[in-house]
């Protein structure tokens, strides 16, 4: 329906962060929506950061907000925090970030579907995933 109304696009934003999308789930989103892309046509991700500093924050943000004990324990706080290694991920859980690691799902598109580019890290412009807690990358599709 969208190939019809607009023909092949150049470029499509994926607004809700990647770590909601199951890897399954992730093959068919990317599938159905590089069939709307010209080659070389571009998706731009977001991606949350659960390792380094800012998972400590994010970890107290989210037991304050939502008045519930910590998702990880403080095994997997610990490592993630200082030494980039993701807590180990619930595969059922659509709703929580923890244990995503946005390396992985990198590694995984670049795979699958085409190179990747990272386009910045925030909020902090460090440069680098460490300390920050987002991602925003493109994928270009693979020409065929």
């Amino acid at each position: 329906m969208l190939l019809k109304l607009l023909g092949r696009l150049t470029s499509l934003q994926y607004l809700k962060p990647l770590s909601t999308l199951l890897t399954l789930n992730l093959k068919t989103f990317c599938i159905r929506q590089i069939k709307v892309l010209l080659d070389k046509g571009r998706i731009l991700f977001s991606a949350p950061i659960e390792i380094g500093p800012a998972v400590l924050m994010k970890e107290l943000n989210r037991c304050i907000l939502r008045r519930s004990k910590p998702e990880n324990s403080l095994s997997e706080l610990f490592f993630a925090s200082i030494f980039g290694v993701a807590a180990r991920r619930d595969k059922n859980n659509k709703n929580s970030h923890k244990g995503f690691d946005f390396r992985e799902a990198i590694c995984f598109l670049e795979e699958e579907f085409g190179p990747v580019t990272i386009d910045s890290y925030g909020p902090l412009p460090t440069g680098t995933w460490y300390g920050n807690s987002q991602v925003y990358f493109w994928l270009t599709r693979r020409t065929l």
